[in-house]
């Protein structure tokens, strides 16, 4: 077992990490959203217009309501590590032992009406696990959440939860899809979700529509209500052990449609082959 004096060094250690990679992070975002940009002044002068039509003045990220429930995280933050993600950019590692909570109000609005939700993920488990939640003051009703269930038979069911805790007294799915378990890899996942329907995306590409009733259309958070990441609190438990690159909510569906891009198409082999042969060739 490691002295007092050693745990220290290692806590202060990690500390260090975690103190620089907040550092990189607000960098990190600034290249995002040139990136995003860009992406829009590169294609093509219609889809440029349209696109940025209504973004004068403001900011992409104020256009869109984005809330980045990672900003939640800091150096004091219990059970965290910093990796980089398979694109370069910063990501949080959570442990078994990660305890990361606060208020709703200090990331998110008081109520939803129609909205997006993005995650970016590397599981380290097929046992699942919330990758949020939002928690009533009792803690036994998920008012928003995005949970994965235990792998079986080489597949996980994603769920989003959608339920109004004054007029429920358990969690409620809104929509439920499975999802192919391809073990430690990145994954993305995007939902829309309108006043009618829900519109879910794997890795940026749209996966599936489905008709929803939604009772109330507005969500509106009880006052005392605790976000979560990676767990749904001591009562609900589902720690999620991995990694968390993005994690979003968004007052603008159409977010998705602009801040989601497909991770890059890998290169076959026969395509390497090519390319080594006319390596050779000179």
């Amino acid at each position: 077992m490691a002295s007092p004096a050693k745990r220290c060094n290692m806590q202060k250690n990690n500390n260090k990490k975690l103190s620089e990679h907040f550092l990189a992070t607000q960098d990190s975002v600034g290249c995002k959203m040139l990136t995003i940009l860009a992406i829009f002044l590169c294609c093509g002068p219609l889809l440029a217009a349209s696109s940025l039509e209504g973004l004068q003045g403001q900011s992409i990220k104020d256009a869109f309501g984005e809330y980045s429930l990672t900003d939640m995280i800091n150096a004091q933050s219990q059970g965290i590590e910093y990796e980089e993600a398979d694109d370069g950019f910063p990501s949080y590692k959570f442990l078994p032992t990660s305890d990361v909570k606060t208020s709703y109000r200090v990331l998110l609005p008081e109520r939803l009406n129609e909205f997006a939700i993005l995650v970016k993920f590397l599981p380290h488990s097929p046992k699942g696990g919330y990758l949020f939640s939002v928690v009533n003051s009792f803690e036994s009703v998920v008012q928003l959440g995005l949970h994965l269930s235990t792998v079986s038979k080489n597949v996980w069911n994603v769920s989003l939860l959608y339920t109004q805790s004054d007029q429920n007294s358990v969690s409620r799915k809104l929509v439920s899809y499975q999802l192919p378990y391809r073990g430690k890899e990145w994954t993305t996942l995007s939902f829309q979700v309108l006043r009618d329907k829900t519109l879910f995306y794997t890795d940026c590409v749209l996966n599936t529509t489905t008709a929803v009733v939604r009772e109330p259309q507005d969500l509106v958070f009880d006052s005392a209500s605790t976000l979560y990441l990676a767990q749904a609190g001591p009562k609900l438990t589902g720690h999620f052990e991995g990694n968390l690159q993005q994690l979003n909510v968004y007052t603008n569906p159409d977010a998705v449609a602009t801040v989601c891009q497909p991770p890059p198409k890998k290169l076959d082999d026969s395509y390497n082959e090519i390319l080594d042969d006319e390596g050779g060739s000179g």
